[in-house]
Order: structure tokens, then C-alpha cells, then sequence
């Protein structure tokens, strides 16, 4: 039993031309492709596309997502799609020309059985089909995979969607309103393409969303970066440029940093070291919509956190050659001990006060200190304030862990 997503990609309109849902840009990349990254954050395993014809930007937006290890099958009719849907699989209902956001998919699949996502019957909310008197599809549902054999009688002429979405209504499918999602300040995204006009809109929403996730980035990130993301964004997503790119960059900047601050040329140290914090935040923000996963992406955070070591003690060493004594590179150890100890030892707690999480000094923080103290030619305090912030940070930690016991 697996997870498969369900997308229709070219629904005919009154002219006979499919729609381009296999072209259309969204989040930096095909509309099409976009909703099989989302999809595969959320658990789907395998996916089939339904179109009853077959575009040539269609059919390369399912190569590009093959080449990318996504199982992607193409269904023309309901019977082929009947062939490859098990009836114990959970199946992933996207409508065509929806755009969603990984939460609203989340709650869904978190559903322990199946399930219509909704909307309530609003003005607001005009453009999406009619379930009831009191609501209206959101456009995403999760059903058995038998639900498909239970159609495969139905006229020719029928929307596929529609009718798979109906046999759930008729038997009493569970609801599940979203409402409150996409109603919160930075909410969740959703939106029913209709054309290319709103397309800037979305990626916009997108971007500003991501402002709002809890427990991510400091206070620098949020206040200083964010916004310059959510700037250059929009052209950077309609070009399809990856954040891995960025990510990329920023080590390469992060890693020159440290062999400046190594030579002991700091102030350009510095001036590297600050042009890799609005890059890396770029990055992450264009990376973390289009669903990237190769290990450049997935693993920078981390890779970031061993090259912030490393500017560390490449300062702790040079203080400590030009003579500022070995309490520079005592200090050092503490910053890196208790930095890794809230890091990856006591995260678990970070989630009851985001404030704790907003305010613990990370490598954007410490890039800041550095410029803030090398304008003041106060270099052999950064390290002596950086202590006492984490050993704060760490007291706190340990207090509240007390409490919880």
C-alpha cells in the first residue's frame, strides 16, 4: 500500500486546445512538475499524470520528472489509469491548475482515512466546484484506490476529477476544512490557475510564506534577507534558476571567508563572509520551493554550520598568533560546544518559545558581530560575546529542560 499522487495536466477547453498546465511556471518550475515535487514531500511514491492528449510540453515536463527519479506514468483513459493505481494504494487527488502548499497536503495525508479538502461556501471562494450547500472542493483529496475501478463505467465525455470526486462525496467522504490554513498572516497557498496573469501573484505568495514557518532562520534572516528574497524572487523563480546554485556560492564565499580570516586579512574576511548570508537565505528560499533534493541542498544547512566552525577557530587562531593569549581559543571551544549542544542536542525544546529560537545567534548573528566589532577594531571581543550569548542561551535551555522533568 503506497501513496500515489494523481495529476491531470491538459484539461480541453471550448476550443479544443489543451491547457498548458505541463508549461505554465510556477514556484520555478512547470505547473505540472510543481504539484509532483509537492506531492513527493508529501509521501507519494509513484505518480500518474491523466490527459487525454498528450502535448509535446507535456510530455517533456514527465521526461524531466523521470530523469529526476520520480515513477511517472501517463494515463489517456480511464482504463490505463485504472492499470496503474493498485486498490490498496492511498491516492493523492491534485485538481488540474491547482496550486497548493506542502501544509494543506499535510493535513490530508495525515488524515487516517479518505478524505475531501474543502473550502467553505464563500464569495471569496467562487472559482472552486460546488460540493454542497456549505462548501466547496479545495481542489486536493485523498481516496482508496478502488475509488477509480468504481468509475471506469462512466461516460466518455466526463471530467475524470469530477467524477472520482463525486463517487467520494456519494458514499460520505470524510471532509476536512482548510480555511484555516490559508486565512493566517503568511498562510498557506492555494490557488486555481485559470491563466498566465496570476502566475506572479502565486510565486510572490509563495515567497512571502516563507517568512512564516515556525522556528526558521534568526532574526537576521527574517528582518534583513527575507526581504531581499521575496525581492529578487519572482525573476529568479520565472527563470527556473535553482537554489542549490545559491547554496552552492554561498559555500564557496563561506569557505574563502575562512581563508582570509586564516592569513589574518579579517575585514575582507568579513565583507565575504556578509555577501554569503543574503545568498545563502536565497538559496534556501527558492531551494525549499522548488522541492530540491540533491545533496548540495538538502545537506547546506548543515555544511554551513561546519564552515561557521571553522571561521570560528580560523579567528580563534589568528588572535591567538598575533598575541591575544589562549583564552581566545578557550573561548572559541565554548561558542562551538554550546552552539552544537542547542543545535543538535536540545532542539526538541526550541518549538515551546520561538522567541529562543528567533534570538539564538547562528552564522548570520555572528557575521553581523564580526562587521559590528572589526568597524570598532574590537576583534578580541567577538568570541567573548559570542560566550556569553550562547552560555545564556544554554543556561535557559537547561533550566527549561529541568522544568519539563
Amino acid at each position: 500500500m503506497g501513496l500515489i499522487a494523481l495529476l491531470a495536466a491538459c484539461r480541453e477547453t471550448d476550443d479544443e486546445v489543451p491547457r498548458l498546465c505541463a508549461s505554465m511556471p510556477v514556484g520555478g518550475r512547470s505547473l505540472l512538475e510543481y504539484q509532483a515535487y509537492l506531492a513527493r514531500d508529501g509521501g507519494a511514491e509513484g505518480f500518474v499524470v491523466y490527459a487525454e492528449r498528450v502535448s509535446t510540453e507535456l510530455r517533456q515536463a514527465i521526461e524531466r520528472l523521470q530523469q529526476a527519479g520520480f515513477r511517472v506514468k501517463l494515463a489517456q483513459s480511464v482504463m490505463e489509469m485504472i492499470d496503474h493505481i493498485h486498490p490498496t494504494d492511498r491516492l493523492l487527488v491534485i485538481a488540474d491548475g491547482m496550486v497548493v502548499s506542502g501544509d494543506i497536503i499535510s493535513r490530508l495525508v495525515d488524515y487516517p482515512g479518505e478524505v475531501i479538502g474543502t473550502l467553505g461556501d464563500l464569495p471569496a471562494h467562487a472559482g472552486f466546484e460546488r460540493l454542497d450547500a456549505n462548501a466547496r472542493w479545495a481542489g486536493i483529496a485523498l481516496v482508496d484506490g478502488s475509488r477509480v475501478a468504481a468509475i471506469r463505467s462512466m461516460p466518455e465525455d466526463w471530467d475524470v476529477q469530477s467524477t472520482l470526486l463525486r463517487s467520494a462525496v456519494q458514499i460520505g467522504t470524510s471532509q476536512l476544512g482548510v480555511d484555516d490554513l490559508i486565512t493566517t498572516k503568511g498562510g498557506a497557498v492555494l490557488y486555481q490557475v485559470e491563466g498566465e496573469a496570476g502566475l506572479a501573484e502565486i510565486d510572490q505568495r509563495l515567497l512571502n510564506r516563507q517568512q512564516a514557518v515556525p522556528g526558521k532562520g534568526d532574526w537576521i534572516e527574517r528582518q534583513v534577507y527575507a526581504p531581499i528574497g521575496r525581492l529578487l524572487g519572482p525573476n529568479l523563480l520565472r527563470y527556473g534558476i535553482a537554489g542549490t546554485w545559491f547554496a552552492v556560492g554561498a559555500m564557496l564565499l563561506h569557505c574563502l571567508s575562512i581563508s582570509l580570516f586564516f592569513d589574518g586579512s579579517r575585514t575582507l574576511g568579513v565583507i565575504s563572509l556578509m555577501l554569503a548570508g543574503p545568498i545563502y537565505a536565497l538559496g534556501a528560499m527558492l531551494g525549499t520551493i522548488r522541492g530540491e533534493r540533491n545533496f548540495a541542498y538538502q545537506h547546506h544547512v548543515t555544511i554551513r554550520q561546519i564552515l561557521d566552525i571553522a571561521i570560528i577557530l580560523a579567528l580563534a587562531w589568528g588572535l591567538y598568533r598575533e598575541g591575544a593569549g589562549w583564552g581566545q581559543l578557550a573561548l572559541a571551544f565554548v561558542v562551538v560546544q554550546h552552539g552544537l549542544y542547542l543545535t543538535y542536542f536540545a532542539r526538541w525544546t526550541a518549538s515551546e518559545s520561538g522567541w529562543r529560537v528567533y534570538w539564538q545567534p547562528g552564522g548570520d548573528v555572528m557575521a553581523w558581530l564580526l562587521l559590528l566589532c572589526g568597524i570598532m577594531a574590537l576583534w578580541q571581543w567577538v568570541l567573548g560575546v559570542l560566550a556569553i550569548w550562547l552560555s545564556a542561551v544554554f543556561v535557559d535551555r537547561m533550566r527549561r529542560i529541568a522544568q519539563r522533568h
